[in-house]
């Protein structure tokens, strides 16, 4: 996961303040009006717009189909955006995510590289740097060259936590994720990455028992892991990301069976299979 931002300007024209008020249709989960909203700008003011306008609102569009999962798309007009504007650590920021959703790691290798070095303290860079290394990288490693004062940030948090599930380092899952709960307490994502941690773990580490199956030996955390993911389940409200919250109703439903509870297992399954009926996890 990676933040999205309003890709914002100094300057106050119409155009641009019409832009900016669009993009909270984003953030209020309406991606598709906030795509015919954009669109609607760049025809009513073909042959007017500036190349920072252009940027803005291929940027702003790509972070729509990028809050409805539309990842292929977010990436082409991310790309597309940069054509018209590459002049800020935010930019760059695009151009490198552009890449990322584009499963091109070394070119996001390459860039995040380039853009910590020049400006090392973007913590977003450092993000992306972790994202651009292949699953065999080692992440003590990885953690080793990341700037002490930039492992404990969210985004860097969530790229590490994401390299040790790739390498199913379970322990460095939770302590990761925990990290970037604490260092951004609201945001659902990282609520999402820790308590599907805490699942993996308590699964992984669970006695097979030959007569009830699998005996949870971490109760406690299977316990912190149902309040957190309601907590995700909550922060998320009614925003349009139903992919992102199948994921978490299914993970809550594991918490459960595991811990006994049948009905609010199943229970959770349904809502999982509803949100995303086309999920192979889900529907198995």
């Amino acid at each position: 996961s990676a933040t999205i931002f309003n890709a914002s300007t100094s300057s106050v024209s119409a155009v641009d303040t019409e832009i900016d008020d669009v993009f909270q249709f984003i953030s209020d989960g309406l991606s598709d009006f906030a795509i015919k909203k954009y669109e609607a700008i760049r025809s009513r003011n073909d042959g007017r717009l500036t190349t920072k306008q252009e940027y803005r609102l291929d940027a702003n569009i790509g972070h729509a189909h990028y809050a409805k999962h539309d990842f292929d798309l977010a990436s082409q007009f991310y790309l597309r955006a940069v054509t018209f504007y590459l002049e800020s650590k935010e930019s760059r920021a695009i151009q490198i995510l552009g890449y990322f959703l584009a499963g091109n790691r070394p070119k996001v290798l390459e860039l995040a590289t380039e853009l910590h070095t020049d400006v090392p303290e973007f913590s977003q860079a450092w993000a992306f740097w972790v994202r651009g290394h292949s699953d065999k990288a080692d992440l003590d490693q990885i953690i080793l060259q990341i700037p002490e004062n930039h492992r404990n940030d969210a985004e860097v948090a969530m790229a590490l936590a994401d390299k040790a599930i790739r390498a199913s380092n379970y322990d460095a899952y939770v302590e990761h994720s925990r990290i970037a709960v604490l260092a951004s307490p609201d945001w659902p994502e990282a609520q999402a990455s820790l308590g599907a941690a805490l699942v993996t773990r308590a699964k992984a580490n669970a006695i097979v028992h030959p007569d009830i199956g699998l005996v949870p030996v971490e109760s406690e955390a299977l316990c912190e892991a149902n309040d957190i993911l309601t907590q995700a389940i909550q922060t998320f409200g009614e925003r349009d990301c139903k992919k992102h919250l199948a994921g978490v109703y299914f993970n809550r439903s594991a918490a459960h069976k595991l811990l006994g509870v049948k009905s609010e297992s199943l229970n959770d399954l349904q809502m999982a299979f509803k949100l995303d009926p086309h999920d192979p996890t889900i529907a198995a």
